[in-house]
């Protein structure tokens, strides 16, 4: 899957700016999601699993 800004996220999510917000902060949190500076954007991107999260997720 490829980075995606918020504005594409949110028209994706449908979803006001505040909740989109408090979501996105709690994938960062437990490291499901990573968002980079570029700019005036963050752009945000799945981070990859490790092997025994990997199995967990599967369950």
């Amino acid at each position: 899957m490829q980075p995606l800004g918020v504005c594409v996220i949110k028209e994706i999510a449908g979803i006001a700016d505040s909740k989109l917000s408090y979501h996105l902060n709690q994938l960062q949190k437990v490291d499901m999601i990573e968002g980079d500076q570029q700019g005036n954007w963050i752009v945000y991107h799945l981070t990859p699993l490790v092997p025994h999260e990997r199995e967990a997720a599967d369950l």
